[in-house]
């Protein structure tokens, strides 16, 4: 892993814009959890890092394994945070100019996309995993990307309520004409917005992509530290672990539980026979 050094004399996407466009685009990946919570998160490992660096009487230090886990982590760890936002903001909000009539159907879409993923998610519980499922979860990391990538996470969510348009009427409040509504924004994003806007936001999500990986692999190496040390103490290893993912566990597993039949109780034997 790369260190960087004097961090404070540029900007966090110029200081890392060069180890960010080195990185194989094979090993780019898009955020797996919404981008706001995962900054988040990061930001939290930093602290976890510059809080638990020296050894406590009730506890082990993370300077104990400082060959793998140095301490200037945290700062790059912030640092890289900090430029993951500013890109994050060029991926919803590009600088050029915009149609406003295009902007407010940007703006729309991303309200429509949130309601029609909830009701989706809430109807498609079922815990079986199906190709709806999947599809579903690739239309919501879509949700923060360009503004393409939001005009696909719409029509893909029309296209799954369309075949699931009966679950969702029985919502009460739902109205059907919000899958129509998503077909249209998808439609008015993809046409209305300026050619070299698009490539822009795409070149933006590109880069995003590229610092949160580079941000992940310092996150990824603070955990596995900590998981080490703190080995025999998992309330600190909780800590710094990602509670988005543990919540997403949690969620697949109760409704796994909530779909499977329930067993009935095997006949008790009574022994005194044998």
């Amino acid at each position: 892993m790369k260190k960087m050094t004097n961090m404070s004399t540029k900007n966090p996407i110029e200081h890392w814009m060069d180890s960010a466009l080195a990185l194989a685009a094979e090993t780019v990946a898009p955020p797996s959890q919404p981008v706001v919570n995962y900054l988040q998160e990061a930001d939290g490992v930093a602290h976890f890092l510059e809080k638990h660096w020296r050894p406590e009487k009730d506890r082990p230090g993370l300077c104990s394994v400082a060959a793998v886990a140095p301490l200037a982590l945290a700062g790059e760890i912030r640092e890289l945070v900090q430029a993951g936002r500013a890109m994050q903001t060029q991926v919803l909000y590009p600088d050029d100019p915009q149609p406003k009539a295009w902007r407010t159907a940007l703006d729309e879409g991303r309200l429509v996309s949130a309601e029609l993923r909830a009701a989706l998610e809430f109807v498609l519980a079922d815990g079986l995993g199906d190709v709806s499922d999947a599809a579903l979860e690739a239309a919501s990391r879509r949700e923060d990307g360009s503004p393409a990538a939001l005009a696909q996470a719409l029509s893909d969510y029309a296209g799954i309520a369309e075949k699931t348009l009966d679950k969702l009427c029985a919502i009460e409040g739902f109205d059907p004409q919000t899958v129509t509504r998503a077909r249209e924004l998808a439609a008015e994003i993809t046409a209305e917005g300026p050619p070299v806007l698009r490539r822009t936001a795409s070149t933006a999500v590109d880069l995003r992509n590229r610092l949160l990986t580079l941000l992940e692999a310092r996150v990824a190496t603070v955990r596995r530290a900590a998981r080490y040390v703190f080995r025999s103490q998992p309330e600190l290893v909780r800590q710094v672990t990602s509670e988005y993912s543990r919540k997403q566990r949690a969620s697949h597993r109760r409704r796994r539980a909530e779909t499977q039949p329930a067993t009935e109780p095997s006949p008790e034997v009574d022994l005194s026979r044998e």
